[in-house]
């Protein structure tokens, strides 16, 4: 006996209403209202584009410690970081600024096989400076799958020298499609690294 073709269709109706639904992955645009990257420590780093173009980026951690807040270009090239106020911006003495001899906004995007290297002055809340080069290399990376989304990701390797003092490296992962980079690894000179793990991928929902 043939089954009834209407019966089918609804079958085919319920099924298709009980799959879960396609992921809407993150673009370049989700940035204005802003984006939500979560660690597998428990973890979250908050990015949002402001109108001079330079993300705001608020990094709160699952171990209770102050919250940092940092300024950049496309998540790579970092302006501005401190401790961040409870009603927002910098807690008053505890702002860095990074001031760059090319505007940041001019430097590369990041494209697997090109490196940068400049210059910096790092200028303290007290008005101190010290000197800095900073070298950026830039990789191939397999795509990062966030949240239901595979991000084509090129590999960021950061590196902060200051001379006798020492020097930071940091490593992101930069996604084109969002203009922003999500860190997986940042250490001091003779210290072991400190691996981040994202595991989710958000719109900010506030």
């Amino acid at each position: 006996m043939t089954r009834p073709v209407f019966a089918a269709a609804a079958i085919a109706a319920t099924l298709a209403l009980a799959a879960p639904a396609a992921a809407e992955c993150l673009t370049d645009a989700d940035l204005t209202r802003g984006i939500v990257a979560r660690f597998e420590n428990g973890d979250t780093t908050l990015m949002r584009r402001m109108n001079d173009g330079y993300l705001t980026i608020r990094e709160e951690y699952s171990d209770g410690s102050t919250p940092m807040l940092f300024r950049a270009h496309r998540g790579i090239y970092f302006v501005e970081e401190g401790e961040a106020a409870t009603g927002g911006g910098f807690a008053p003495g505890s702002e860095l600024q990074v001031i760059f001899k090319t505007d940041p906004a001019l430097l590369p995007d990041p494209l697997p096989g090109i490196t940068w290297e400049g210059p910096t002055t790092n200028v303290f809340a007290d008005g101190a400076t010290r000197d800095e080069t900073v070298t950026i290399r830039y990789s191939d990376a397999p795509p990062l799958d966030l949240s239901g989304c595979s991000y084509e990701a090129v590999r960021a390797h950061i590196r902060y020298d200051w001379g006798d003092e020492g020097g930071m490296e940091l490593s992101y992962l930069y996604l084109p499609e969002v203009t922003t980079a999500v860190i997986t690894s940042n250490h001091f000179d003779g210290e072991p690294p400190n691996t981040t793990i994202p595991v989710a991928l958000e719109r900010y929902s506030k």
